[in-house]
């Protein structure tokens, strides 16, 4: 249990059935008590979908009816969805889809040559997830006459049996500035590895503005405060041990749009309270030029102004104005805030060395979006010239994008959290067991919790009848049951 910055927390480690039942969070002090219930449901061990009769592949006539059927086992809840060809396909006027007491159906009621191809049944619950495929083959019919010189439709593209795309990346156009993501789902047994190229020979590597993700069939590109330069096809690879199949496409990157700010007009938020300027946009440039810097804030909220954005805009540049009438500038930059990488439970420092020539300016420091003020989280300090602040206790929902802001400058600089090098304190050894018994795999790591991911040769290994993971701290294991000799091998 911790108690912290008026947040209670109560965790329960390694959760059994018996931990289910109503739990009682109860806060007093002088002026009374106060009490909240709720109720916690601990189920069994979910299980995750395996199909126990699969699709087969199945010839109809043309015209005739088609109908796809399998079963599958797993924990509820499970949703099930069928594709052909990488494309989902749903119910509709022709075509009905059913699951039943773990029957997953798919059924056409009149088979045309478009229905031709390769179908997919995926079983997804909260423990993973499974699939079945089979090939569908539709024998031509007696063609009308007129239709004989009808140009064949076109052939399918070419693609694996066990390597495929579910959802290909798609096109991206954004300002510059801005975040690019492309997003791709692949399939294959086993899952196939992804990498992302632009162009034809440029391997992309996660890093500094870029981020590369994937988790499962999931895989992500990110290109962070992208540039003209970033501009390009870029392609989506997949491989297994099948072969590599790959999707492009393109980013375009438009120039971005500067506003002036003396032309933004805001709109007041709309109050209860009735004024003759309610409707009308405000110049905010124009009502805070003669306005003392001081008073900046008390107008913003008497005008009912919350486009901050907008806000700032306007007094970096009534600050801009001021420094050129003087002759001298704002502000002047010696050295801006830089990236910073650390570890947890350490400090990161920002610190960054501007001269403010105008008593009016001040440096704010920001998260995200959050302006950051002096707290158990975060020293903000300012000695001489140099501006510092000090990240506390650092986890790894501190990471992210910290921000100055100083009249016209604003700069941002990124904190990363680096995880502690896991290292293996007892190693798996060698077994030697008899058919029909049940074999263990046993390792130990340097700290606990750590995820661990199982291989036979270079197969990556899931949950299943067969394979079972087991987690105890630091300890980890798995377990094959009812051994053959099929299961010899080299696991790691």
């Amino acid at each position: 249990m911790s108690f912290e910055g008026n947040v209670t927390v109560l965790c329960i480690k390694k959760s059994q059935t018996s931990d289910s039942g109503t739990y009682t969070c109860s806060a007093s002090n002088e002026a009374g008590t106060v009490s909240y219930s709720v109720v916690i449901s601990i189920t069994g061990k979910q299980m995750p979908p395996t199909f126990d009769l699969t699709l087969k592949p199945i010839t109809v006539n043309e015209g005739e009816r088609l109908s796809l059927s399998c079963h599958v086992c797993g924990s509820p809840p499970m949703s099930i969805q069928w594709m052909k060809d990488r494309r989902e396909v749903i119910s509709s006027d022709n075509s009905k889809i059913t699951f039943v007491d773990g029957t997953a159906t798919l059924t056409v009621a009149k088979s045309s040559r478009a229905d031709a191809g390769d179908y997919l049944c995926k079983a997804t619950n909260n423990a993973g997830s499974d699939f079945s495929k089979a090939k569908v083959t539709i024998k031509a019919g007696a063609a009308p006459a007129a239709a004989e010189t009808a140009p064949s439709a076109p052939q399918a593209a070419q693609k694996l049996d066990n390597l495929f795309f579910i959802d290909e990346p798609k096109s991206v156009r954004i300002a510059e500035k801005g975040t690019a993501t492309f997003i791709a789902k692949v399939g294959g047994d086993p899952i196939p590895n992804v990498k992302w190229m632009k162009g034809k020979w440029r391997q992309m590597n996660h890093g500094g503005r870029i981020a590369i993700v994937q988790k499962g069939q999931d895989a992500k590109l990110e290109i962070r405060e992208v540039t003209k330069s970033d501009a390009g096809q870029y392609r989506c690879v997949a491989s297994n041990k099948h072969g590599e199949i790959e999707s492009s496409t393109d980013l375009t990157v438009d120039e971005k749009q500067e506003i002036t700010p003396e032309t933004v007009k805001l709109k007041k938020t709309p109050s209860k309270q009735k004024s003759p300027k309610e409707d009308k946009d405000i110049d905010i440039v124009e009502l805070l030029r003669n306005v003392d810097p001081k008073e900046y804030e008390k107008y913003a909220r008497m005008y009912g102004i919350t486009d901050y954005r907008g806000l700032l805009q306007a007094i970096e540049q009534l600050k801009k104005e001021k420094g050129e009438e003087s002759g001298r500038p704002p502000i002047t930059l010696i050295n801006d805030i830089k990236d910073q990488t650390t570890k947890v439970n350490t400090e990161a420092v920002f610190e960054c060395e501007i001269k403010i020539n105008y008593q009016e300016i001040t440096l704010s420091w920001y998260k995200d979006s959050k302006k950051l003020e002096n707290s158990s989280k975060y020293d903000i300090k300012v000695v001489g010239d140099r501006h510092l602040l000090k990240v506390k206790d650092v986890q790894t929902s501190d990471q992210g994008n910290y921000r100055i802001v100083c009249g016209p400058h604003i700069s941002s600089a990124t904190l990363s959290v680096a995880a502690d090098q896991i290292q293996f304190t007892k190693r798996i050894q060698n077994i030697v067991v008899k058919e029909r018994q049940t074999a263990t795999f046993e390792c130990e790591l340097s700290f606990d919790n750590a995820v661990v991911t199982w291989y036979k040769d270079s197969w990556e290994l899931k949950e299943s009848p067969k394979y079972a993971f087991q987690c105890e701290g630091r300890r980890h294991f798995m377990i094959i049951h009812n051994v053959t000799s099929e299961d010899e091998g080299v696991y790691n």
